[in-house]
């Protein structure tokens, strides 16, 4: 099990790998719910692209997931 620290309102929070990639969802279903389709990389922060594929090994993959 992957745990990750991340920093939250000047306070450090310890993040599951399942917890992150639940997060990661939600991100890019509020994404494509705002751009009314389904975002492409141009249209996404490079920190949740970065993320899309630590966590899921590619965009794709992890809007398949969504």
């Amino acid at each position: 099990m992957r745990i990750r620290l991340i920093k939250r309102n000047d306070s450090l929070w310890l993040m599951k790998a399942s917890e992150k990639r639940k997060q990661i969802i939600k991100e890019l279903k509020k994404i494509s719910r705002k751009l009314r389709h389904s975002a492409g990389r141009r249209e996404i922060p490079l920190r949740l692209y970065k993320d899309c594929v630590k966590y899921f090994g590619s965009l794709n993959k992890a809007k398949q997931k969504a």
